[in-house]
């Protein structure tokens, strides 16, 4: 990612997933159901940015 600092796009997407998930823990409603396709789409790119970190190092 050259342009974002993928730290902090994990970050940002880290906390509003969380948002999200304690949305849909505690929110007894069918809109609930659309938070959690949104927490899907929210950590989604984070597994493959830390996929793609993972490869780069070479410590």
């Amino acid at each position: 990612m050259t342009r974002f600092n993928a730290e902090k796009v994990l970050i940002i997407y880290s906390v509003i997933g969380a948002l999200f998930l304690i949305y849909v823990a505690f929110i007894p409603s069918f809109t609930a159901v659309y938070a959690a396709v949104m927490v899907s789409i929210l950590f989604g790119p984070c597994w493959a940015t830390i996929y793609a970190g993972t490869l780069g190092y070479r410590g």
